[in-house]
């Protein structure tokens, strides 16, 4: 009975509406943001690309994470506990909860290795990506999370619905449940099949990205310089030399650096320039070398950006679960990592241009400027 009385439970009542606060703008931004990014790719054939397949994979996750909140924000409310006969809702909304965060943190991983591939292996983007085959990786996506999260509850070990503990519809605390312990195995089981091995890929995608992209921007620069050189010295060029062309364009609204390479022979090149020829083709190599390390560090940028926003959303969750005595926090760290489904719109719509452009468009209802409608945009023009 002792022990029982000095397990932690999260009843302060105004702490509860500062949560409640937290997840109803978790609920509204991330509602509305998300309907948005799916309608931009579903009104507009400009986003209608591989990638973007994942990015509207990720925004349903996120759109179903941010309402399910609902039944958190009532749970938080009210001052008594979950009404049983209505148990089985709140078991639900919990499961799909859990599920989504899963969803979520894999399509993540998912769009990292999508760029990763597409930078440093065009060959085998395009065998890869496929219709079939993404039909196929998208239902993974699904599956594995709830196999994670969903199965385990389903067999007994551990239970979803209405935690006594921090008055949520998540998975119930083992305190409250007859057969003790079972919510350790079920917790362990969630942390590592969700998170270790996306956050890897996550984290060796972008840097790999990172180097594959500095290194042959060097490449190009020490080109550049050697055909510089020999301008004012040797007459002739006789090697094979590597040639980058880097563009921090938004692949019809998300991060695509485009990196496309090839093998130029440069054989008995004459390097006869005259006065102004030759000022005006310095002044076009430095501007565009110039271009290209801008470029580089854009797209730097926008490599660390998703994956930035989803680690700082994660770390204080993380570290709650490798702490016994963090159970105050929780709360507060759990409201953190929801914050993610409902900031990724907002990266969209603020670095993106095309995305940026079209959603602005939806929220001014100027469809008919909407750049290559879809078929579903013009069958709603037609129908008026």
């Amino acid at each position: 009975m002792d022990e029982l009385e000095e397990t932690f439970v999260f009843d302060s009542y105004p702490q509860r509406v500062f949560i409640a606060i937290l997840f109803i703008v978790v609920f509204v931004l991330g509602t509305i943001g998300n309907s948005l990014t799916i309608f931009a790719v579903m009104l507009s054939r400009k986003l209608q690309t591989v990638t973007n397949v994942f990015v509207i994979n990720l925004a349903v996750a996120d759109l179903l994470t941010c309402l399910t909140i609902s039944f958190n924000i009532v749970a938080m409310f009210r001052t008594m506990n979950w009404p049983a006969a209505s148990h089985w809702t709140c078991s639900i909304a919990g499961g799909i909860l859990l599920m989504c965060i899963g969803v979520s943190i894999y399509t993540l991983a998912t769009i990292a290795l999508n760029r990763y591939i597409l930078i440093t292996n065009m060959s085998l983007f395009r065998k890869i990506y496929k219709p079939p085959v993404i039909v196929v990786w998208v239902s993974l996506l699904w599956f594995i999370p709830f196999c994670i999260t969903m199965l385990p509850a389903i067999f007994g070990l551990g239970a979803l619905g209405y935690n006594p503990k921090y008055k949520t519809c998540s998975d119930i605390s083992d305190e409250y449940l007859p057969h003790i312990n079972s919510t350790e195995a079920y917790d362990f089981i969630q942390v590592a099949g969700i998170i270790p091995i996306p956050l890897f890929v996550i984290f060796f995608s972008y840097l790999s990205i990172i180097l594959y992209v500095r290194k042959n921007a060097k490449n190009l620069l020490q080109y550049k310089a050697d055909r510089t050189k020999s301008m004012y010295g040797e007459s002739t060029v006789n090697t094979k030399v590597p040639s980058i062309y880097i563009s921090d364009t938004l692949e019809n609204g998300f991060f695509t650096p485009s990196c496309v390479f090839y093998y130029r022979n440069a054989t008995n090149l004459s390097m006869e320039m005259t006065g102004d020829r030759t000022s005006k083709a310095n002044t076009l190599s430095t501007k565009k070398r110039s271009t290209v390390s801008k470029e580089e560090i854009q797209v730097t940028k926008n490599l660390f950006i998703v994956f930035c926003v989803f680690l700082v959303c994660l770390v204080p969750y993380s570290i709650c679960l490798a702490y016994d005595d963090s159970d105050p926090v929780i709360p507060y760290a759990v409201a953190i990592l929801f914050f993610n489904s409902c900031l990724n719109p907002v990266i969209y719509a603020t670095r993106f241009p095309n995305f940026k452009k079209i959603i602005l468009l939806i929220l001014k209802c100027k469809w008919d400027k909407i750049p290559e409608p879809s078929s579903l945009l013009l069958r709603l023009k037609g129908s008026k």
